[in-house]
Order: C-alpha cells, then sequence, then structure tokens
C-alpha cells in the first residue's frame, strides 16, 4: 500500500503543479496522472474532483498560508507533500466507501469523451478533508 501512496502523492503533486496547463492541449486518453482511485479500463460510475481546491481546503496548505511560505523552500514542498497525501487519502476513502470505482482530476473524462458522464465530488472531498481537521 505504501507504494501505491507514493505514486498517488506524486499524481496529486503533478496535477497541482500543472495548473497552468493550456486548455487547447489536445487529449484523446486516459492521463494516469489524473487517475486517483479506481481502473479506466474497467468502471460503472465515474466521479471527478478539483484535487487542487481540496489540497486548499487542508491544514497543511492553511499553514503553508499562515507562514507565508516560498515555493522555492524545502518547508513549502513538505506542506504540499502532506496536504497532496491527505487530500488523496480522503479521495480514496470515498471511492471505498460509495458506488463511485473511478475518480479522476475534474475536468479530465470530458476531454477524453464529453459523452461519459461524471460526478464532481469535490464538494465531497473538501466536507470531508474539514471535518477531519
Amino acid at each position: 500500500m505504501r507504494k501505491i501512496t507514493y505514486i498517488l502523492a506524486g499524481a496529486a503533486l503533478a496535477v497541482f503543479m500543472s495548473a497552468g496547463a493550456h486548455a487547447e492541449d489536445e487529449v484523446n486518453e486516459i492521463d494516469p496522472q489524473k487517475v486517483f482511485y479506481g481502473d479506466p479500463g474497467s468502471f460503472e460510475k465515474a466521479a471527478e474532483v478539483d484535487l487542487r481546491e481540496a489540497v486548499r481546503a487542508t491544514p497543511e496548505y492553511a499553514e503553508i498560508e499562515r507562514r507565508n511560505l516560498d515555493t522555492g523552500t524545502g518547508s513549502y514542498w513538505l506542506q504540499i507533500e502532506r496536504a497532496s497525501n491527505r487530500s488523496l487519502k480522503v479521495v480514496i476513502d470515498i471511492g471505498q466507501e460509495s458506488e463511485f470505482d473511478l475518480i479522476v482530476e475534474k475536468g479530465h473524462l470530458a476531454e477524453v469523451d464529453e459523452d461519459i458522464p461524471v460526478e464532481d465530488i469535490t464538494e465531497k472531498v473538501v466536507s470531508y478533508i474539514e471535518e477531519r481537521r
């Protein structure tokens, strides 16, 4: 499980850092870095989450803001990693406890195929994070 956690944390950091990605970049297949839970090759009910918003709801991110940490510092990146891990743990918990068998970065499935029905669970993830503080 530890290996999966590190892989997911890396994926979360990649999503967090890619906030400036261009919308016009053509995507026609699933990006594994944007899959947080489940198997994109076999799913029945998909959800999406704005992971950046979830990370910003964590106490670790609040600490970054409180201490006014600069992105060029190790302290900043340690807090971002902790915030990402916390957010992903909540996403995985929701996936395991719900009917969703695939959870991806918000908007990613629409980039792949606009006809895939997907439910936004960002508010639910943020609520779980705030409840668990």
